[in-house]
């Protein structure tokens, strides 16, 4: 019998997150934008299946966008089934500015 997946829920900001991470893509190449928007399902539907992953600070799991330079932040809430994605963070930035703060 196969597992059941999580249930994904989304803060506001996941949302912003990849809507600037696409402009930017398309404004360096046509196309790229729409490829990074895929890959961000993609790893979605991982992180749905299984989301124990690399916990890289406090209770934020991090699990990188394919080949891009993007972390999908988030955490688990185990009893529930559920994993709250919190933001899509570029691995360039500072640490101190751009990780969720508890």
């Amino acid at each position: 019998m196969a597992k059941k997946a999580f249930t994904v829920d989304f803060q506001s900001r996941f949302y912003d997150d990849v809507a600037n991470a696409v402009k930017y893509y398309e404004s360096r190449q046509a196309g790229l934008g729409k490829r990074f928007n895929k890959t961000v399902i993609q790893t979605l539907k991982s992180i749905k299946l299984n989301p124990y992953y690399r916990v890289f600070y406090a209770d934020v799991h991090c699990r990188q966008v394919g080949v891009f330079p993007y972390l999908i932040h988030y955490t688990i809430d185990t009893l529930n089934r559920l994993v709250l994605i919190e933001a899509v963070i570029c691995a360039y930035q500072d640490p101190n500015d751009a990780y969720i703060k508890n």
